[in-house]
């Protein structure tokens, strides 16, 4: 098992960043658990020298297989 390097911000927080994915027929992409218990959107934790965009498109390709481009950044 590779052991990743999870970056925190200066409350000792894990910094994640993931997407909404929406296709073209404005249907919103939603990933769960292998119990099929917790839904969510695609995320994920940063690792040493990315940015929260290389974060969340990283992200989304290993939890769904999609490459997927970023239109519009979301508040927090």
């Amino acid at each position: 098992m590779v052991e990743h390097n999870k970056i925190k911000n200066k409350n000792n927080e894990t910094v994640k960043a993931g997407c909404v994915v929406v296709n073209e027929n404005k249907e919103v992409l939603i990933i769960s658990d292998k119990q099929g218990k917790i839904c969510a959107f695609p995320k994920g934790h940063a690792e040493n020298d990315e940015t929260l965009e290389q974060v969340a498109l990283r992200e989304v390709k290993e939890e769904t297989g999609y490459d997927v481009k970023i239109i519009k950044r979301l508040s927090d």
